[in-house]
């Protein structure tokens, strides 16, 4: 799929884009299992709490926890050795971290806060007005 990040009419950046999308979707995945961790830890501290509403915050917690270690080794990998690779091989200079603090910068100026997020939200409206 094209997002359309780079400038790009020769596919040049296709693989790289796809890397950012991908480094987007899990740094997403990270920030919502963490609110989700802290919301159910949060309601733990309710004293009236019932039996039936802690079995459901103890698998909602456990499912929350899989999927934050999942998203952080898949992070991790697309941003220091997939993201790396790339940028050695189209002769960006600089480190994963530093690219993406200026792709951070760029997309402050944008209004976007994930690429991924943005792309998602926007093809469900291209899809609905379709409809």
């Amino acid at each position: 799929m094209v997002y359309g990040i780079f400038r790009d009419p020769d596919n040049k950046f296709k693989n790289l884009e796809e890397i950012v999308v991908n480094i987007e979707k899990y740094s997403y995945v990270l920030d919502w299992t963490h609110a989700n961790i802290q919301s159910a830890l949060w309601n733990f501290e309710n004293p009236k709490i019932d039996k039936e509403t802690i079995d459901f915050f103890v698998k909602d917690l456990r499912d929350n926890f899989n999927k934050r270690e999942e998203a952080h080794a898949k992070y991790y990998y697309y941003k220091y050795v997939d993201l790396r690779a790339e940028m050695f091989r189209l002769f960006i200079a600089g480190t994963p971290d530093s690219f993406l603090e200026d792709l951070e910068r760029l997309k402050k100026k944008s209004g976007i806060n994930n690429i991924w997020k943005y792309a998602e939200d926007n093809s469900w409206l291209k899809k609905n007005e379709k409809k």
